[in-house]
């Protein structure tokens, strides 16, 4: 009896051919994908790296690295707007200043001022020069004019104002400062206990205050007098020169 043999049939051979080639781009596909995922991990990578770097520099800036940048560098160019906004900015500052200074001279012009009593000028204003305490026996400036008097020589204010501070200071004893327009301010040290204004009064010129005392313990090597000063929005003046061109 002879052995039966199956052959393969077409349709097997076709499947049997065509699947080394399924296989293969089955195969292709899948080497493409992992290409692609590696390459988008590696871009990633890169980009997180970038942004990392660009907000370390930004820390570095906030947190008060120098960054050789020089806000004041003439090559800069500015623009019309800016331009015209700083022009702009200068006229308003000139028109400002020059309507304080008018505000200044009117007012200055409504000030009169006259000695806060007669007498010889015995220490002059040292004006911000050194010169020698008799009493303290060392160089000091002399912020006033002494004016000599005897004690309980009516003090009278030099101008119009209105009185700020009625003190006793250790050194300068009793002292009262009176406040004026256009910003001026006078000081009359030394004075007697008795004092005849106060605070936040108003007094007019040549309107008694006080009396020369000897309460000023600072100066007591002088002869008997009044230590009078004045300041303009703060610096010291020169009380008997200010007074003769202001009158």
């Amino acid at each position: 009896m002879k052995k039966l043999q199956f052959g393969k049939s077409k349709t097997s051979q076709f499947f049997s051919g065509k699947g080394f080639y399924i296989a293969l781009a089955l195969s292709l596909v899948a080497v493409g994908a992992a290409v692609f995922v590696a390459m988008n991990q590696t871009l990633g990578s890169l980009t997180d790296d970038d942004t990392t770097a660009k907000k370390n520099t930004n820390s570095a800036n906030e947190w008060g690295f120098p960054q050789n940048v020089d806000n004041n560098q003439s090559n800069i160019p500015i623009t019309s707007s800016q331009a015209q906004s700083s022009g702009q900015s200068g006229t308003s500052s000139k028109t400002s200043n020059a309507s304080t200074a008018s505000k200044g001279q009117s007012t200055n012009s409504q000030v009169s001022f006259t000695m806060p009593l007669n007498g010889e000028v015995v220490n002059a204003f040292s004006n911000g020069e050194l010169v020698k305490s008799k009493t303290l026996n060392e160089w000091r400036t002399h912020d006033g004019i002494d004016i000599k008097a005897e004690k309980g020589t009516a003090v009278k204010s030099c101008a119009a104002g209105t009185v700020a501070e009625v003190t006793e200071d250790p050194l300068w004893g009793v002292c009262v400062t009176i406040n004026h327009n256009a910003g001026y301010v006078s000081y009359y040290y030394g004075l007697d206990k008795n004092v005849k204004v106060s605070k936040n009064q108003k007094v007019d010129i040549n309107e008694t205050i006080g009396a020369v005392g000897d309460t000023a313990i600072i100066e007591t090597a002088e002869e008997s007098h009044l230590h009078f000063a004045m300041k303009q929005n703060g610096k010291w003046l020169d009380p008997s020169e200010t007074i003769k061109k202001i009158k």
